[in-house]
């Protein structure tokens, strides 16, 4: 997986956090949730998944089974920050 991309989370509701999920699909389990602002990567994979038209980036967390969580590419902003 290419590594060295970040991105900010720019899409939780007011007070909340948008999901990472296990698998690149929102049926998938919810491991963690990320509030605005919060810088996460750094890896630079997405994956599109065509039957919920969405698109998902790879993210590192610990909370997934392989370190590896997937967020929707539409709560994200490109950033040059790292968290």
């Amino acid at each position: 997986m290419t590594t060295g991309c970040h991105w900010k989370v720019v899409g939780a509701p007011a007070r909340g956090t948008v999901g990472v999920y296990e698998d690149p699909t929102r049926t998938s389990h919810r491991v963690t949730g990320k509030p605005n602002g919060k810088i996460v990567g750094d890896y630079c994979t997405t994956v599109r998944n065509a039957a919920e038209n969405i698109t998902f980036i790879a993210v590192k967390t610990d909370s997934a089974a392989n370190g590896i969580g997937w967020m929707n590419t539409k709560v994200l902003t490109p950033t040059t920050q790292t968290g």
